[in-house]
């Protein structure tokens, strides 16, 4: 090895720092998304620390499980080697435990500065002369100038707080400095210095949960966002490019994404002009009301009103709920990633075989060594069904994720003796013939399957099997008697309407089920499938009013054959089929099935999953069971490839109504401004429903604007019991109501997360719901 003098030793000990942090020639501007933490390595930054500037002896900075963990031990940051103009930058973070002196026992604290410019260290002996995106608790969004050598200036429209210091309220005066803060509009006045002060408004999330903070850099405007608010805003910055740090300044703090975007003037705008409106919105005459009165329950929000439907169709089966070989599956064949995925949808309950296949399906075909099962031509949808997913594979997909299974038998091709066999190969607990056969197949205990659907669509022409009422009830009548003579607990959905074409009598055929059928089912279907193919926006979520008709017309059904028998088994409706779905459509059921069914979701879809939910609840006395088609893949909130999956925009809110299962549904009262489509009656473009939780107090309001284009606020009122002014606030908004997900970029339309303070007059507050949106409002109500 050659040896170097001393001095060749102390020249590169002094130059190599410097060359590593050396500014740019000139910063960058994203055009299209950039990833500056790869979840690898920290190969996009360097390292400066007070103590040992570019040397990081203690591992301040470390990469550990695909994110950057940032000891707080000493004072610092990582900055990038580039320098960035004009992005929109995001940081998704969390608090980790530990501090340090001399801030052990105080406000946990880090932050995101941009602009930097100048030498390092420059500031505070830690840092470049910048702009910081405050991070600490209780204070997150704050502005702060970071001076250098010089000293950055900003223009900010603020307030004078009780406390002396400015605070960020549109409108109000235009406060110019070169050196302080620009407090967030919402920041606690009492804000004390103290470890996990949490005020009254805060934004960010408690330790140990997400967040995500967000800095616009357009021109000389910056935007600061925490959790989808608009907390803080400067104009006339000084500094209008330069390089970005975060810091460690004493508590740990742990980050798993770090990304620039270009800037979107157009939704920036938005966002600052709902910003501003939410300022004055508490003095807006309300336009629509809704007046909650937890004592007006209409019924349980049963759990399996969020259950789901897995087809051997396309590839929701083979190649999504399935992939054995897949270095993404588990050892048992099933996809890890899916699983996780349907485990965060909220599944309750799960329907299989189908749907169409069903009534072309041989159960038996299914069951025993995979080695040996055959491979059949299916009749549905034209494809070859190799039969190695059979029933026991999704009895165990189902025991493993802890969903209730929905078995369909076939009720087309089949015969009343396959169903009675297979409640006994499932079910039986004696020494049976088929359970002698399950036990063969590696089960020794029985599945306890509960739920079995008497066939599927069987008033539908394109339905193998096809019957006309009387047929069905016939056998529909027998295969009831007979299942049941093996297992009496079992609970039975009758095939009710799915074919609502001009030419179909769906009501005589629903008349007919029950009238024939009352005493041995306990469910009847309802299926339902919804598009936009006129590209109106108020006329494809106007179809609410189908949907509540068409329950409420079966709920009077019931009612009247039931009239008069007071001791008739209870039926309800199960609504086991239902989504948007239009554009993978067209021709014979072959050529359906040659497009999979792989539907691309957008926004306006996501919101119609609001709708459809909201409708549910409003008949939550009757509808106990509901089932989106499907799971994944073929008109699916879940996508996959070989490689892995990404989440549809319909995902998200399904996610979200899940966790209202269990609560009561409230009779609401609800104006709201209306229109008209065609001939039928006026709607409000407000669809609501309510839920309340009586073991915590919390009441969820459920509020989707149909409105393309007009916000509208309501009065919102309380019959019993005030609501704390703190509101939680989940919303599903943007500004394209056509924006798509695809693989690497299923972040585009994410509900945003906030806590809003609402000015309360007696029991009511105004709230202003934006145009085209979801909102769920969750507020804890305190007994008078």
């Amino acid at each position: 090895m050659r040896k170097y003098s001393g001095s060749v030793v102390l020249f590169f000990l002094f130059i190599c720092p410097a060359l590593r942090a050396s500014d740019p020639p000139s910063p960058k501007q994203p055009t299209a998304p950039l990833v500056l933490f790869n979840g690898k390595n920290l190969d996009n930054f360097y390292t400066y620390l007070k103590t040992s500037r570019y040397e990081d002896p203690k591992g301040v900075f470390r990469v550990v499980d695909g994110q950057i963990r940032i000891s707080g031990e000493d004072w610092g940051a990582i900055t990038t080697r580039d320098a960035f103009r004009d992005y929109h930058l995001i940081v998704e973070w969390k608090w980790g435990g530990a501090t340090f002196e001399p801030r052990k026992n105080a406000a946990r604290d880090s932050g995101i500065l941009v602009h930097g410019v100048g030498a390092d260290g420059a500031a505070g002996q830690c840092w470049l002369e910048s702009i910081e995106h405050q991070v600490i608790e209780g204070g997150c969004g704050d502005i702060i100038l970071v001076a250098g050598a010089n000293r950055p200036s900003l223009t900010v429209e603020a307030r004078s707080g009780e406390d002396r210091q400015l605070y960020w309220k549109p409108g109000d005066k235009a406060v110019t400095r070169d050196q302080g803060r620009f407090n967030w509009f919402g920041r606690d006045p009492q804000w004390k210095d103290v470890l996990g002060f949490r005020g009254r408004s805060d934004v960010e999330k408690p330790v140990g949960e997400w967040n995500r903070s967000e800095v616009v850099c357009d021109g000389s405007s910056i935007v600061n966002i925490v959790n989808g608010v608009v907390v803080n805003h400067g104009t006339n910055c000084s500094h209008t490019a330069g390089k970005i740090q975060i810091q460690s300044e004493g508590a740990e703090i742990i980050v798993r994404r770090v990304e620039l975007r270009p800037v979107d003037k157009a939704e920036v705008e938005r966002l600052l002009l709902r910003a501003t409106f939410g300022f004055s919105q508490q003095t807006q005459p309300a336009q629509a009301r809704i007046k909650i009165d937890t004592d007006r329950v209409i019924g349980e929000v049963h759990p399996h009103l969020f259950g789901n439907f897995a087809e051997h169709l396309g590839r929701c089966i083979y190649g999504g709920i399935y992939e054995p070989g897949s270095r993404l599956s588990d050892e048992e064949g099933y996809r890890k990633d899916v699983m996780d995925a349907a485990k965060g949808l909220g599944v309750t309950l799960l329907r299989w075989p189908g749907g169409n296949f069903v009534s072309g399906y041989n159960w038996k075909d299914g069951v025993g060594p995979r080695d040996q099962r055959p491979v059949r031509p299916e009749g549905a949808w034209g494809s070859l069904e190799p039969n190695t997913f059979g029933t026991d594979e999704f009895l165990r997909y189902c025991e493993k994720l802890g969903f209730e299974p929905y078995v369909c038998i076939n009720a087309g091709l089949g015969t009343i003796e396959d169903a009675r066999n297979w409640v006994e190969y499932c079910n039986e607990t004696r020494d049976t013939y088929w359970a002698q056969q399950r036990r063969k197949n590696g089960r020794k205990d029985p599945w306890k399957v509960q739920y079995w659907g008497l066939g599927n669509e069987i008033d539908g022409p394109w339905q193998l099997g096809h019957k006309n009422a009387e047929d069905y009830t016939k056998f529909a009548l027998e295969a009831a008697k007979a299942m049941r003579r093996v297992d009496d607990s079992i609970k039975l959905i009758a095939s009710g309407s799915s074919n609502f074409r001009g030419n179909a009598d769906w009501i005589g055929w629903n008349r007919a089920v029950l009238e024939k059928l009352r005493g041995e089912i306990d469910y009847i279907s309802l299926h339902t499938y919804i598009g936009n193919r006129e590209n109106n926006f108020e006329r494809f979520l106007a179809v609410s009013q189908d949907i509540d008709e068409r329950i409420e017309i079966v709920e009077g059904m019931i009612r009247a054959v039931q009239s008069g028998r007071p001791d008739q088994r209870p039926i309800y409706i199960a609504y086991d089929e239902w989504n948007v779905w239009y554009r993978a459509t067209g021709g014979t059921e072959f050529a359906l099935g040659k497009t999979g069914l792989e539907e691309q979701y957008n926004y306006e879809d996501a919101l119609a999953m609001g709708m459809f939910f909201n409708s549910f609840f409003r008949h939550a006395d009757s509808v106990k069971m509901a089932n989106l088609a499907q799971l994944v893949n073929v008109i699916a909130p879940i996508f996959t490839n070989k490689e892995g999956l990404f989440l549809q925009p319909i995902y998200f809110p399904i996610a979200e109504y899940a966790k209202q299962r269990g609560h009561r549904s409230l009779d609401l009262l609800v104006s709201s401004p209306t229109y008209q489509i065609g001939n039928r009656a006026p709607l409000g473009y407000l669809d609501v429903s309510g839920t309340h939780d009586p073991k915590t107090g919390m009441v969820y309001l459920n509020v989707l604007n149909r409105s393309e284009k007009q916000d509208i606020s309501a009065a919102i009122e309380n019959v019993e019991g005030r609501p704390n002014a703190q509101v939680e606030v989940w919303e599903m908004n943007h500004p394209d109501l056509k924006t798509v997900h695809t693989f690497g970029a299923d972040t585009k339309v994410r509900p945003a997360t906030r806590t809003a303070t609402v000015s309360l007059a007696g029991n009511t507050f105004n709230y202003t719901f934006p145009k085209h949106s979801l909102t769920i409002l969750k507020m804890k109500v305190e007994a008078r």
